[in-house]
């Protein structure tokens, strides 16, 4: 969600709500935010939809690996090795360590 949300709006913290002020109390303290929506994406991509798919994938399961996040997301082993390579990525790296930016070029290597 934060991904997509970036990509397609300035996104800003407005305020932080304390977890007190809800009923029943949460155990995470919560935010107001502000999303000033881009006249472009940030990102120039050939394929959005796919982009898209390719950040569905990545953040689908916490624990994993990017690399068995994507396997199970129905791309190709080839294709995720040497998008990771080509990026000079470990194997092992998780979906949250890369940036919008490097989402976004691992979407066009994928492609």
């Amino acid at each position: 969600m934060t991904i997509l949300s970036q990509f397609w709006a300035e996104c800003s913290i407005i305020r932080v709500v304390g977890r007190r002020s809800f009923y029943p109390a949460p155990k995470v303290n919560s935010a107001l935010i502000s999303l000033k929506v881009r006249k472009e994406p940030l990102l120039k991509l050939s394929d959005y939809t796919f982009f898209r798919r390719v950040i569905k994938a990545a953040f689908s399961q916490r624990r994993k690996t990017l690399k068995n996040c994507l396997l199970g997301g129905g791309f190709d082993r080839e294709k995720i090795v040497s998008a990771l390579q080509k990026m000079g990525l470990d194997e092992n790296i998780r979906g949250e360590k890369l940036s919008i930016t490097q989402l976004g070029e691992l979407s066009e290597l994928l492609k």
